[in-house]
Formats: C-alpha cells, sequence, structure tokens
C-alpha cells in the first residue's frame, strides 16, 4: 500500500511539473505572439501604435519561426497528455 502511494504521489508531484511548465511556455508563447501582432498593426499604420518599436526583419523572422515551433511543441504535448488520460 505504502509503494503504491508513493508511486501516486510521485506521479502527481511529476504531472503538476509538466503542467507548469507548459503554462509558463504558453505565457512565453503568449508574450510573442502578441509582440507579433503589434508588430503588425504598427506595419499597417494603425493608430495608437507610434510607442512600439519596430522589430528588423530578423528579429520578426526568429520571433514567427520561434511561434510555429513553439505551437508544433505544444500541440504534441497536448496530443501526448490526452492519450496518457484515456
Amino acid at each position: 500500500m505504502y509503494q503504491y502511494t508513493h508511486y501516486f504521489q510521485a506521479y502527481k508531484a511529476d504531472r503538476l511539473k509538466r503542467i507548469k511548465a507548459r503554462e509558463a511556455e504558453c505565457r512565453k508563447l503568449n508574450s510573442t505572439v502578441s509582440t507579433l501582432l503589434e508588430q503588425d498593426a504598427k506595419r499597417r499604420g494603425e493608430q495608437g501604435t507610434e510607442h512600439i518599436k519596430p522589430m528588423s526583419r530578423k528579429q520578426a523572422g526568429q520571433a514567427i519561426k520561434y511561434v510555429a515551433k513553439q505551437f508544433n511543441k505544444l500541440g504534441a504535448q497536448i496530443t501526448e497528455a490526452v492519450d496518457e488520460a484515456e
């Protein structure tokens, strides 16, 4: 019985760590996407974007690649978590 309880507690702790890691990744991804949306609004000349400093093409390209990579990574992790729960 003790072994099962210990295993279950370790499983719950690991699961909580994975959830917190995904949450942090999602926050960072959200921040990057928001920045890219602000840059797009500035590029289109929308009002209220005067205070936004433009990104270089290289920075924007890196941010776009990061977003694509993270979406793929998070999608795989979510699929894995759903499969694990079933």
